[in-house]
């Protein structure tokens, strides 16, 4: 099986995979404090005293996620997640976030990390542990998820639980998490600002079109429409107002 352990690295840690069955892991295996730890005989091989070897079924549970059709979703700032990652916005969180998201259907055993309150719906799992949810990521995606059902792809919860799962000590995960959140939360915001450049780049993109108009009283009015060229469905008149919001009814373009 495949899981995750810790290497030093200059000047942080670097999470690898390891085949446990392999002799490979005691040679390359580093986490913090790693000269000080024998290593022991598992299920899986040889590993460090003090780490325990269990199943996902003992310390991790796939809660079902809940039925939300694209027609009831409201819009709002919560992000909907399918099994291949955000598919829509509600306003009214299923679960609080930071969470972890795992496909069900379709996209077997896709993994999604999520930083705000989200709504899963019913073509995933959600992650419920108390081990810390960035290690969980990472074990996570190193997991091997098998499909059950050749005709409808489909994760099987039973088979997911029986696969190994190897768990360092309390002090070594909090120190984990200590290294990989500031990081994490780094890659968010360069992420956001990388957004908000493109935003700025897109927002000086734009053309100004004028016309007349004639109602249908005969009477002729300006008309000034400035669109952003990056996206065709941003338009506005001179007082920053929707390009058909507040003309007269049978009003014309000329």
């Amino acid at each position: 099986g495949v899981d995750v352990f810790f290497s030093r690295r200059k000047p942080a840690y670097e999470i690898k995979e390891c085949d446990w069955s392999s002799d490979v892991c005691s040679s390359d295996l580093r986490f913090p404090g790693h000269e000080d730890v024998a290593l022991v005989d598992s299920p899986l091989g040889p590993i460090p005293e003090g780490w325990e070897v269990g199943t996902l079924g003992q310390r991790v549970e796939l809660a079902y996620g809940r039925a939300l059709r694209a027609d009831d979703r409201r819009g709002g700032d919560i992000p909907v997640l399918g099994s291949s990652g955000i598919v829509g916005w509600h306003d009214d969180g299923l679960v609080a976030g930071p969470g972890i998201v795992v496909g069900r259907k379709g996209n077997v055993g896709s993994v999604h990390w999520v930083d705000s309150d989200f709504y899963p719906i019913d073509t995933t799992f959600y992650v419920v542990s108390e081990l810390p949810l960035h290690y969980l990521v990472h074990n996570l995606r190193q997991q091997n998820f098998i499909n059950s059902d050749a005709a409808v792809p489909g994760l099987n919860r039973n088979q997911a639980y029986a696969n190994p799962l190897v768990v360092p000590p309390i002090p070594v995960l909090e120190r984990f998490v200590e290294v990989v959140d500031p990081m994490t939360r780094l890659v968010r915001n360069l992420r956001d600002q990388n957004a908000n450049l493109r935003l700025t780049r897109d927002l000086h993109r734009w053309q100004a079109n004028f016309d007349f108009l004639q109602t249908a009283t005969g009477n002729w009015t300006f008309r000034l429409e400035v669109s952003l060229m990056d996206n065709r469905d941003l338009k506005f008149d001179y007082e920053q107002r929707n390009l058909d919001v507040g003309l007269p009814a049978g009003a014309r373009r000329r």
